[in-house]
């Protein structure tokens, strides 16, 4: 029950941020992946930025040339050890997260606070 209340209502871009930062934590203690990872997404932000045209006046779209270059993007982290770092954080964050909510102690007055911001929220 707790895990649901405190991963659902209160703590989610929390939880967001310690993955992500566990993530790229994990991918800065190997370089090697962290070029990597540099090298697929700027292959992938320059293919979507060229015009590439399939035959004379009509144009690739966006999601074509994504489709395209995420799974060579894919085969680049994979084979650089890259994607095992980065799952590696994302295990690592969802460790902690989990132990966080897992062992995190209610107060009332935690409990106020949180009913007085998602109503503050609302309005």
């Amino acid at each position: 029950v707790c895990v649901r209340v405190n991963c659902h209502r209160y703590f989610r871009g929390n939880y967001i941020v310690v993955l992500c930062t566990f993530v790229v934590f994990a991918l800065c203690l190997n370089p090697k992946s962290l070029l990597a990872v540099m090298f697929a997404v700027s292959c992938i932000l320059i293919l979507l930025v060229l015009k590439i045209e399939s035959s004379p006046d009509h144009e690739i779209s966006k999601e074509y040339k994504l489709a395209a270059s995420l799974p060579v993007a894919i085969l680049i982290l994979f084979t650089s050890g890259a994607l095992f770092w980065a799952l590696y954080g994302v295990l690592l964050g969802m460790l902690a997260s989990i132990v966080h909510m897992v062992f995190r102690t209610r107060t009332i007055k935690s409990r106020i606070n949180t009913v007085y911001e998602e109503n503050k929220l609302s309005r």
